[in-house]
């Protein structure tokens, strides 16, 4: 499935200007700055800090591009990614030795991890009919292209199929759809880093 080519950049979007000494404005309460997140935290919470960097960045909390793509805005943050001692131990336990210290000697092993910056992620995976507009736009051909696993092609042709996941499609090819959205909707689209990916 192609989840990954959900990530936008929020950096087009300009933070408002401070207010300058003796302006006035059209509210009598100051409005406190959006602040990054720190998990654990609740869904409740989540939404509250979803709104306030909305708001602060001047865009809905979530919006749809021109294909149809929902996004939600995600806050700065800082959470523990990773997988905790615990389920190194599961791992363990179910795996055997050899497996538990190649994971425990990854990049898996549970460690802070900071988002210094907000960004919009979709919320649900590209489907079929998002890809398919990408493709009939470039002439992009896969490298999966008359392999027999490549089963999209056939499935678009179904209409109640045209919004499932896409599927079968390569890690060049996320890149290529996310390329063209950008230069397409003038918004750097990218695949979300692993540390996005886990927060959001």
């Amino acid at each position: 499935m192609l989840v990954a080519v959900a990530a936008v950049s929020i950096s087009r979007w300009q933070t408002p200007e401070p207010i300058k000494s003796g302006e006035v404005t059209k509210t009598t309460e100051p409005r406190p700055p959006a602040k990054p997140l720190v998990a654990p935290f609740d869904g409740k919470t989540a939404e509250i800090g979803q709104r306030a960097w909305a708001e602060e960045l001047g865009v809905p909390a979530e919006f749809e591009n021109s294909i149809g793509m929902k996004f939600r805005v995600i806050p700065p943050g800082q959470f523990l990614m990773g997988i905790t001692p615990e389920e190194v131990e599961e791992f363990r336990e179910s795996f055997g030795p050899d497996y538990s210290r190649d994971l425990l000697n990854s990049s898996a092993k549970q460690r802070e991890v900071t988002l210094t910056k907000p960004f919009a992620i979709g919320v649900t995976e590209v489907t079929i009919e998002q890809f398919m507009r990408f493709v009939d736009a470039t002439g992009h051909e896969s490298k999966v292209e008359g392999r027999p696993d490549n089963a999209w092609r056939q499935l678009i042709t179904l209409r109640e199929t045209a919004r499932l996941p896409i599927g079968f499609v390569t890690w060049h090819d996320a890149l290529a759809f996310a390329d063209w959205l950008s230069r397409k909707e003038k918004v750097t689209y990218s695949l979300p880093t692993e540390a996005e990916w886990e927060f959001a």
